[in-house]
């Protein structure tokens, strides 16, 4: 056996693999351009926000160590055949000790779901992801993505303009 046969053989591979999840991801439910065949009524809508909360406080409060996940957005949320959540990809993830309140690292995640704090600062804490489950929050209720540069100047970051619906008195 050659020296590259054998360090071949050494070589550890790593494979994560979930559950299957039937209904794939939050995103295929919430930005599809065929509603018809992707329609989620309102309890079911409150369901899953509810169950990426409950992730989300399980990562953060209940977990033998403090687990931010830093990328949280409808792509990373995965839905079962009743629609339960599983919060998925922690390719971002930073560990923390019960001790620390933040980390500073890289700048990562997706840019339209990160908490200004931490484009400004580069710390991380808890409060990141729930800014991003807030983005979340407003993609599933408003049924499209927090930013579309395709649409005019006005709703292409879709939070600011329902705040200004609101403001105006456009939504009920």
């Amino acid at each position: 056996m050659n020296e590259d046969n054998m360090k071949t053989m050494l070589m550890v591979h790593r494979l994560l693999a979930y559950e299957y999840m039937a209904n794939g991801s939050l995103d295929k439910w919430i930005f599809n351009k065929n509603k018809e065949d992707f329609v989620l009524d309102w309890d079911t809508r409150y369901n899953i926000a509810l169950g990426i909360a409950k992730g989300l406080a399980y990562l953060h409060e209940d977990y033998e160590s403090n687990i931010i996940h830093c990328d949280i957005k409808p792509e990373n949320v995965l839905l079962d055949d009743n629609f339960r959540v599983k919060v998925s990809d922690f390719g971002l993830a930073k560990l923390m000790t019960r001790e620390q309140r933040h980390v500073f690292t890289t700048l990562r995640g997706t840019t339209m779901y990160l908490a200004p704090e931490w484009i400004i600062n580069c710390a991380i804490l808890e409060k990141s992801d729930v800014y991003n489950y807030g983005m979340v929050l407003v993609e599933i209720i408003g049924g499209m993505k927090n930013y579309d540069p395709s649409e005019t100047s006005e709703k292409s970051y879709f939070p600011s303009f329902a705040f200004k619906m609101v403001e105006e008195g456009n939504v009920t």
